[in-house]
């Protein structure tokens, strides 16, 4: 099995978002140092990236972005943590875009910062390699996709199709991006320059025609962007 190095992958987490749902739980807080019995959110992300192999992580920071350099500095563990700042909200896209400077590495693993997924990421890269990506994400299975959007699979594992949050039984997939992605460095340079952009919106279904695979999880996929979500991440952690 091959496992990501320091040399062929570096880790991104997307934390710049100014958390407007949990304003009134967390009103002075970005979201990724929410509390989860006593301990900031982002140092579970910062454990699971560091099982990975990958020695280099980069937080895409704009909101409050003092108070998560104040706590973490830059070491976590065996971890470097290097800081892209944004001034102002500039997207998912953008603040990806912005983070190029400093991704040296063949591969970036990307991944929301008000997330967590049940998923070992080493799998995660085997499979990457494997079936020849250039661009893949995590997707899971289930019931109702309205609060996320959702996606098509083929059978090869492809994705298809990108569907909006939608209110309504027209839901064509019933698979969701959980917001972790593997991509080649040489995807960074398809993000447009214009300010701002969302990968999710803008980037992604662009690139469906090149390929864009669909990894399958069974595990939790845990996200604490509203109040009631980050209360149930407080028991799935404890």
């Amino acid at each position: 099995m091959l496992t990501p190095s320091e040399r062929d992958i570096t880790a991104v987490v997307l934390c710049g978002g100014l958390g407007t749902r949990l304003r009134e739980v967390l009103p002075n807080k970005p979201k990724i140092l929410a509390e989860i019995n006593g301990v900031p959110f982002v140092y579970y992300l910062l454990r699971k990236i560091e099982k990975t192999g990958c020695r280099k992580v980069i937080l895409c920071t704009g909101h409050l972005a003092e108070q998560v350099e104040n706590i973490l500095g830059n070491k976590y563990r065996e971890l470097t943590i290097v800081y892209s700042k944004e001034s102002n909200p500039i997207g998912t896209g953008g603040a990806l875009r912005n983070a190029k400077q400093y991704i040296t590495t063949n591969y970036a693993l990307v991944m929301n910062g008000d997330s967590f997924v049940e998923c070992d990421f080493r799998d995660y890269y085997n499979w990457h390699i494997k079936v020849g990506a250039k661009l893949s994400m995590i997707v899971k299975e289930i019931s109702d996709t309205s609060r996320y959007g959702s996606l098509s699979l083929s059978a090869e594992g492809q994705i298809t199709k990108f569907q909006e949050k939608v209110c309504n039984y027209k839901r064509e997939g019933k698979f969701i991006n959980v917001g972790v992605y593997l991509m080649d460095h040489r995807i960074l340079q398809k993000i447009p320059k214009k300010l701002p952009v969302s990968l999710e919106k803008e980037v992604f279904p662009k690139l469906l025609s090149d390929g864009v695979f669909g990894y399958r999880i069974d595990g939790r996929f845990i996200d604490i962007g509203t109040p009631q979500s980050l209360a149930e991440a407080q028991e799935y952690f404890r």
